[in-house]
């Protein structure tokens, strides 16, 4: 299970519909669809259950945490740089989460 303070130190976190944190070898981790941009101090461990709740089974959670605020989102995982960067653009995402270089890089 998740906690609220892993979150807040590594500034983010992808957890799957039972709270667990999911850490991929490789490929890319790209918002399906956003769900909440708040204030960091408004993210509780509350709000991230509530959230959890909704996901179905494969669906993971995206919370990203940048100058303040907590970007809340559905995430899936692309195999291909090539794909995901496809897909990022299209959905007009700022960035696209690279697993193996553990960084977001901007579409």
């Amino acid at each position: 299970m998740f906690t609220l303070k892993d979150i807040k130190l590594n500034a983010g976190a992808t957890l799957n519909e039972y709270g667990e944190k999911v850490v991929y070898k490789k490929g890319y981790q790209v918002s399906h669809q956003d769900l909440a941009i708040i204030p960091v101090y408004k993210l509780t461990k509350k709000l991230i259950m509530a959230y959890i709740a909704e996901l179905l089974h494969n669906e993971h959670l995206g919370i990203w945490i940048d100058n303040g605020k907590a970007y809340i989102d559905l995430s899936e995982h692309i195999a291909t740089k090539r794909q995901a960067m496809k897909v990022g653009k299209e959905r007009k995402q700022l960035s696209i989460w690279n697993w193996k270089a553990g960084e977001a890089i901007a579409c």
